[in-house]
């Protein structure tokens, strides 16, 4: 019997193979942008009618798209339009690749590049005389892998204004040098890099939303579909707001807005404005905050219970306890999603003591609480079980690649032995959500890679089934944004975001990163990205 035009789908996916689905099925059916029957070819093909796609899917893997849970969409977009360095394997490689774009962008005011580490410098340290053999007469920033700091050379440092004399920001550091007290170029953390962003040009609203569209146009190349913004603010979320409103967002985006120390009364009734302004819709929304607790260990700001690994002191917490307890009571109270990012066992377990203290000070918002902790790092051992009894969501971000067997599992250190608790499994167990992303552009979108990367995992207590990853990269995540609901499955009813892979996962398991690729991804039930054949 043929299928009535109610009942006709506008696009079929079959001979597939669905590694998140429970049972035999193998084939997809979509009406409009909403998945509308999940089941076996035949009785999915029943619903075919004369303008119907069928994408054959000739056994390869069909999964949901990924639901990346932490990325910074503004920045990893200028990492794809500027060099990025983390390759080159010393001072000399990082020159040469920073003075060749100088030389081929002559009409770039600022030479702006990124992804250094400190291993690639001599005593781990950037100078701005490094920079300067490039140009003395344009300024030059290149951000750390991990965007906790920046590297600049002298006509950068003059630009910000920043001497001698300039006193180090709150939680962040001009590094000096020890004998002269001149600025090296090294700037610290959050708000150090602040002085450089107020002198940095700002882009107009044309040149952010190119900046966005290379974005989306990048996440939909790695079968991502759904993202959670880590760390933006009110502009940029408006110029968002827009290109939504002018169907030029293909990307599902959880916008988080970012707080800073001092944060006033004016601006928490500014954020309560914009949301209350901008009411969710499918392809963008707010009602999410994000703060740093700490910083990172290979800049020694983390802050932690004891040291660890390249950090060889505890370092201290950004915000003072007390402002911690405020600001997460506030915006629980006001029915706002918390992030906070906690890198160390110390920075961890302030974020948990706030969201305990909130728990005990506030009613539940309609909603529900779902904190969340990026990243956490290190974890105290006897903190883990906090995270399922406060219902604390772990947000991770690992290395995106397989590893190969000469990399150590842990740095080592005599002081410290590695967390062997530290982790997702961990979490898991003791009744939590942990979802899965990648913190682009500190490590690729590239969630195959990763998820990989964990289900071959040399240590026990990290490694996932194929399942198990999968999911905290679907439904983990999108439950992490208060979107399971309509996104994270292949459920009739959800949204029709779905990927398509090289190959099937189950029935040929890759053996190196280099074997998985994205073929397709469909986005709210249209094809918005194919791999080219070769």
């Amino acid at each position: 019997m043929a299928a009535t035009p109610r009942e006709t789908a506008d696009l079929v996916i079959v001979n597939g193979r669905l590694p998140t689905v429970e049972g035999d099925a193998t084939a997809i059916a979509v009406k409009g942008d909403k998945i509308t029957r999940v089941g076996k070819d035949r009785a999915v093909l029943a619903l075919r009618g004369k303008a119907t796609k069928v994408i054959d899917a000739r056994g390869r893997s069909v999964l949901p798209g990924f639901n990346d849970n932490h990325v910074h969409l503004y920045w990893g977009a200028r990492s794809l339009a500027a060099p990025d360095v983390r390759a080159q394997r010393d001072l000399a490689g990082i020159q040469k690749v920073i003075g060749d774009y100088a030389e081929a962008n002559p009409d770039l005011d600022w030479i702006d590049a990124g992804g250094w580490l400190n291993a690639q410098l001599p005593g781990g340290a950037p100078d701005k005389t490094m920079l300067d053999t490039i140009s003395t007469t344009r300024p030059i920033v290149l951000w750390s892998l991990d965007r906790h700091s920046a590297w600049v050379n002298s006509k950068a440092l003059a630009l910000i204004g920043v001497t001698a004399e300039t006193p180090d920001p709150p939680n962040g550091e001009f590094v000096r040098d020890p004998v002269t007290r001149q600025p090296t170029g090294w700037l610290k953390e959050i708000s150090a890099v602040s002085f450089l962003q107020a002198a940095m040009p700002k882009p107009s609203t044309a040149e952010h939303e190119r900046m966005m569209t290379l974005a989306i146009n990048e996440a939909l190349r790695n079968g991502v579909t759904s993202v959670n913004e880590a760390f933006g603010n009110v502009e940029e979320f408006e110029i968002l707001d827009g290109m939504r409103k002018h169907d030029k967002l293909s990307l599902r985006i959880s916008y988080a807005l970012g707080v800073t120390p001092g944060f006033s009364d004016a601006e928490f009734a500014r954020y309560q404005a914009v949301w209350r302004a901008h009411p969710d819709t499918p392809l963008l929304k707010t009602g999410v905050v994000k703060f740093f607790l700490d910083g990172v260990p290979n800049a020694h700001t983390a802050f932690l219970l004891a040291p660890w690994g390249p950090q060889k002191d505890t370092g201290q917490s950004i915000y003072p306890r007390d402002e911690v307890m405020n600001l997460v009571s506030r915006f629980d109270a006001a029915g706002w999603q918390v992030m906070m990012h906690a890198m160390g066992d110390g920075a961890v377990r302030l974020g948990l003591d706030a969201v305990q203290n909130a728990e005990t000070r506030n009613k539940p918002p309609a909603r529900g609480r779902r904190h969340r902790i990026e990243h956490a790092f290190l974890v105290e051992p006897t903190d883990i079980q906090r995270f399922g009894k406060l219902k604390v969501l772990a947000a991770y971000q690992p290395v995106d690649m397989f590893l190969p067997p000469s990399t150590p599992a842990d740095p080592p250190n005599p002081q410290r032995p590695p967390q062997e608790g530290a982790r997702w499994n961990a979490v898991r167990a003791a009744g939590a959500h942990a979802s899965l992303g990648s913190d682009w552009p500190v490590f690729t979108m590239n969630a195959l890679a990763r998820i990989y990367g964990i289900v071959d995992s040399r240590r026990a207590d990290q490694r996932m089934s194929l399942k198990q990853a999968l999911r905290a990269y679907t439904r983990e995540s999108a439950y992490a944004s208060f979107n399971e609901k309509t996104q994270g499955s292949l459920t009739p009813g959800q949204f029709a975001d779905i990927v398509i892979l090289s190959r099937d996962l189950v029935g040929s398991p890759p053996a190196a990163a280099s074997d998985l690729a994205v073929d397709m991804t469909i986005f709210a039930g249209r094809v918005a990205y194919e791999r080219e054949r070769r």
